[in-house]
């Protein structure tokens, strides 16, 4: 059956690419099981974070420490001045820097598709090289384009933080103000959001600090997940727990550089009112030890046993720990974002981006949500031991 589902996936690639004449970068063809992806449309994070930056902030990319600290006056007219001057800016090269990051993001997407395909690979499945333009569907073609890819959204880096370095100086300017405000001037909701201003600035800046290895946690876990969703039909247990050794030390060593980055940052908005570090808040349990591997000595089924529980433990740990960084990282953004917005509103009036500009929608950043929900501890269900 496996080697039925894999030709005709080969043949439908075939079809599409030749017969209709169509790109499969861009219209991906793609089992449901490949691809964990919630619609992040209807995220209020992701809209108000949109609505701000006029679809020019990539939500998984910072809008801080990008430039050195501002030496301009703090007073409301500079501050105003410089905000104004940022806004004239972003109508002139909006729409170009718009498809730029679009480039950078479709790199990225293309980057995690292909260190997916790599670890199938790595695994013993048939990956259909039509579907990525390599010369094979080795491991060893499939990362080097992967590399690829990467070395694409280094050279767009410099570029890219040159326009958000300009959005940040705008950014940073709007929640000055509020800051700087006499209480007198402040509406009552601008009044509650500057009373806890420093808390989600702090933690902003530490998760900013973290995001360069947050990305890379991403994508090896997408590669993770997308084997989890072929676990049920592996044939060669050997090469399984081979891939399964590519990608789940690596998750585990990121999540250790993004704790160590974060280190002494707190978290103030606990139930009790008790404040814990950041890192305690993501990740109350210990990462897991995972299982020395002999496979000389193993035979298929112990193989399998010992493949089974080190993505068991892998998935309990590293998927909520990835669902919570991204949904508090957003959660961060956008309430910075919202009270910068509502403060240059209240002193400066609302800036409208122009139909050019203001047309980049959330699900265009396609990042999938690679988390579980926090109510649905089963979401990857292929990693779960049988009972």
């Amino acid at each position: 059956m496996r080697q039925f589902v894999d030709l005709s996936r080969q043949v439908t690639y075939f079809y599409y690419q030749h017969e209709l004449g169509l790109n499969l970068h861009e219209h991906r063809m793609v089992a449901d099981e490949e691809v964990i992806h919630q619609n992040r449309r209807e995220e209020e994070s992701l809209l108000v974070i949109r609505r701000y930056f006029g679809g020019l902030a990539h939500p998984e990319r910072a809008m801080c420490g990008l430039g050195s600290t501002p030496t301009t006056s703090t007073a409301m007219v500079d501050l105003q001045r410089e905000i104004l001057r940022v806004r004239e800016e972003i109508v002139a090269w909006g729409p170009q820097f718009k498809m730029a990051l679009q480039e950078w993001n479709q790199a990225w997407q293309r980057r995690r598709d292909l260190e997916a395909a790599a670890t199938l690979s790595l695994a013993g499945f048939t990956v259909s090289r039509m579907q990525f333009g390599t010369a094979d569907s080795s491991p060893g073609a499939l990362r080097a384009e992967a590399a690829c890819q990467r070395t694409v959204m280094e050279h767009m880096e410099g570029p890219l933080q040159e326009r958000e370095r300009v959005l940040e100086c705008r950014f940073a300017a709007a929640l000055g103000m509020l800051w700087w405000s006499d209480q007198a001037d402040l509406n009552d909701w601008l009044r509650t959001r500057r009373r806890d201003l420093t808390a989600w600035v702090t933690i902003y800046e530490a998760m900013t600090g973290a995001l360069p290895s947050f990305r890379e946690l991403l994508t090896t876990f997408f590669a993770f997940q997308t084997l989890g969703a072929k676990f049920a039909n592996v044939d060669d247990p050997s090469a399984f727990l081979t891939a399964l050794q590519s990608v789940v030390p690596k998750m585990l060593n990121l999540v250790r550089q993004i704790m160590s980055t974060m280190d002494g940052a707190p978290f103030p908005f606990t139930e009790d009112g008790k404040p814990v570090s950041l890192n305690k808040h993501l990740l109350p349990a210990p990462l897991p030890e995972m299982p020395g591997v002999s496979m000389t000595v193993m035979d298929g089924a112990s193989m399998r046993s010992i493949g089974l529980k080190m993505a068991s433990q892998a998935s309990e740990c590293v998927a909520p720990y990835v669902d919570a960084f991204l949904s508090l990282y957003h959660r961060a953004f956008a309430w910075l974002a919202e009270s910068a917005e509502r403060t240059e509103t209240h002193f400066m009036g609302a800036l409208n981006f122009g139909s050019a500009t203001e047309i980049l929608l959330p699900d265009e950043f396609t990042t999938q949500r690679l988390g579980m929900k926090a109510k649905s501890p089963d979401a990857i269900a292929a990693w779960k031991p049988l009972a």
